[in-house]
């Protein structure tokens, strides 16, 4: 099975961004052998940039729309919520990319 992860990092080893902050996201297929393609990154507009923030977040979540799950290093409950309706686990799990996904897979996808 493949898991379509996105991932707020700013230097593409960690994941070191808040999601409301995050510009681009790298989006990542994630096998259940522990292996992983970066597909893409993809750009967008911070969540966090102005007095429209709920209209701004829609826009991020629609650039992530066919993730799964999202890793951040922070995010607030409203981009909580607003991910879970659309079908999108928040994770905050600040580190290594690579750990990130292994932490996902040998808890969460393997807890399930």
């Amino acid at each position: 099975m493949i898991h379509r992860i996105a991932i707020a990092s700013r230097d593409g080893k960690m994941v070191n961004e808040h999601f409301g902050h995050a510009r681009r996201f790298i989006i990542v297929d994630l096998y259940d052998d522990g292996n992983y393609f970066v597909r893409e990154v993809r750009e967008c507009i911070n969540a966090c940039g102005g007095d429209d923030f709920y209209d701004r977040m829609n826009i991020v979540i629609d650039k992530i729309k066919d993730c799964e799950a999202v890793f951040v290093c922070m995010i607030g409950n409203a981009a909580i919520m607003r991910l879970k309706e659309r079908g999108i686990k928040a994770y905050v799990n600040p580190g290594f990319i690579e750990d990130v996904l292994k932490d996902y897979l040998i808890n969460s996808v393997g807890g399930d």
